[in-house]
Formats: C-alpha cells, sequence, structure tokens
C-alpha cells in the first residue's frame, strides 16, 4: 500500500523513477521477506496472513485506481504497487523463489519502463 509512490514517479525525472523501481522497491520487499522470517519462527502464521490480507488489499486498490489513471508516470507508479501486492501474497503463500524471480524481472522491465516514459516526454512534450 505504497501511497506515496505514484506522487514521487509523477514528479521525479524519469531516472529517479527507474532508480525507484529497480532498487527501492526490491530492496523493501527484501527487508520485508527477512522480517518474515524472524517472525515466522516467533509466531508460526501471522506474518504470512498479514502479508496476504495487505498483498490483496494493495493488488485490488491499485487495480482499480489504475484503470481510471490517465498520467503515464503515475500509471507505471500504480502498477508497480499492483506488482507489490503480487510479490507480497507470493511471499505470504510461501513462494519466495516465484516472489524473487518476479522483484527481479520487474526491476529490470519497470526500469526501462520509466526511461521510456522520459523518452516520451522529451519527444512529445508532456
Amino acid at each position: 500500500m505504497n501511497t506515496w509512490l505514484p506522487d514521487a514517479h509523477g514528479k521525479a525525472p524519469s531516472p529517479v523513477s527507474a532508480f525507484m523501481s529497480s532498487i527501492l522497491l526490491p530492496l523493501a520487499l527484501y527487508v520485508m521477506y527477512r522480517a518474515k522470517e524472524i517472525l515466522d519462527i516467533v509466531t508460526p502464521g501471522f506474518a504470512n496472513q498479514i502479508l496476504l490480507v495487505f498483498g490483496i488489499i494493495t493488488l485490488v486498490f491499485a487495480g482499480i485506481i489504475l484503470i481510471k489513471q490517465r498520467h503515464y508516470k503515475r500509471a507505471l507508479a500504480y502498477s508497480s504497487s499492483e506488482h507489490m501486492g503480487v510479490i507480497a501474497i507470493a511471499f505470504a503463500l510461501n513462494m519466495p523463489l516465484i516472489a524473487f524471480a518476479h522483484i527481479i524481472f520487474h526491476s529490470f522491465i519497470k526500469s526501462a519502463a520509466f526511461m521510456s516514459a522520459g523518452d516520451v516526454l522529451l519527444k512529445m512534450g508532456s
């Protein structure tokens, strides 16, 4: 539920948006996974329930807002939020290899999309 993400991407230059999508979001998810591993030792299943609930909420709300979004960089940011929800659900279902593969692919593809958005801005002027 990254409510700051679309605002930051909408105002930031394209290289900064690419950096946020390729480094900051995966790092935050890795920290979340490590915290989940520690919580699983103390309270088995609790972290999975929290991740599943927040992952579904993020997926649904980001998807709904994404449908109505017209600003292309904000749309890419809402798409990133939606992907973070999918990854949180994968962590909750104890599929870390799938989640990390998704993180890696999202990192490369979304940073390329933000750099392409910068090219569109330079060529079209808006």
